[in-house]
């Protein structure tokens, strides 16, 4: 017999989470301090894995709001001179 059971990955993740932190939460001991560092310490190390690629992406979002920003100001102040010279 064979069984097979399909559960969507946010699903799972959701509650490996909810999991994790209610056993955080649950037991107040040095396995919680341990807990914490070694959640810490795997987000330092994909932080600084993909360090570039995020400066980069930081960057770019960045400098396309910018460029955005700069672009709405200056039509809407071509605009309000052209206004202001018809008038």
């Amino acid at each position: 017999m064979k069984i097979e059971i399909e559960v969507p990955d946010n699903e799972l993740r959701e509650y490996i989470l909810t999991a994790a932190g209610r056993a955080l939460l649950a037991d107040w001991s040095v396995d919680r301090n341990l807990y914490k560092r070694t959640i810490a310490d795997c987000v330092q190390k994909v932080i600084y894995k993909d360090k570039q690629e995020i400066i980069d992406r930081i960057v770019a979002q960045a400098s396309r709001e910018c460029g955005n920003k700069a672009a709405q100001k200056i039509v809407r102040e071509a605009l309000k001179g052209d206004t202001q010279g018809t008038t």
